[in-house]
């Protein structure tokens, strides 16, 4: 008679199992959804991370080309781009010289007939001279806007 009971539990207690595995199996493998939260953020983290790390900025950077001719900038002075966008700016110059951001705090030295780069991501938005060596006349502007 005591056999069969413990027969009755056993066969209970294997049923009850069974249905508490099937019923955590259908919400999602067992895992709590705040688990499922933390693995999705490390996810996406560990994508950004690839994601960001693959292209370098010259391929994702708005490029402009400045030449400087007698002090002032041949062709298109004014150039525009977003808040947080990053921005290279390729200047030749015909004289030796610092070339120079007002307000973004930004410059290169220019030697005459070689080019150089100047890279950075503009946080501030706003209207930004720029200025080229002992003069602090504006040859141009760089205009950030909010994204």
């Amino acid at each position: 008679m005591i056999a069969k009971y413990k027969v009755v539990i056993f066969s209970t207690a294997v049923v009850i199992l069974a249905a508490g595995l099937f019923v955590l199996s259908s919400l999602g493998g067992g895992k709590s959804s705040q688990n499922s939260l933390v693995t999705s953020s490390a996810e996406q983290k560990s994508q950004t991370a690839q994601s960001t790390a693959s292209p370098r900025l010259e391929e994702i950077a708005k490029t402009f080309a400045v030449t400087v001719s007698g002090g002032k900038i041949a062709g298109e002075s004014a150039f525009s781009v977003l808040q947080g966008e990053a921005v290279v700016l390729k200047i030749t110059s015909d004289a030796p010289g610092d070339f120079k951001i007002n307000g973004l705090e930004k410059s290169v030295s220019l030697q005459s007939g070689t080019a150089a780069e100047l890279k950075f991501t503009p946080n501030l938005v706003g209207r930004f001279p720029f200025v080229f060596g002992s003069s602090i006349v504006e040859i141009g502007v760089i205009e950030v806007f909010p994204k």
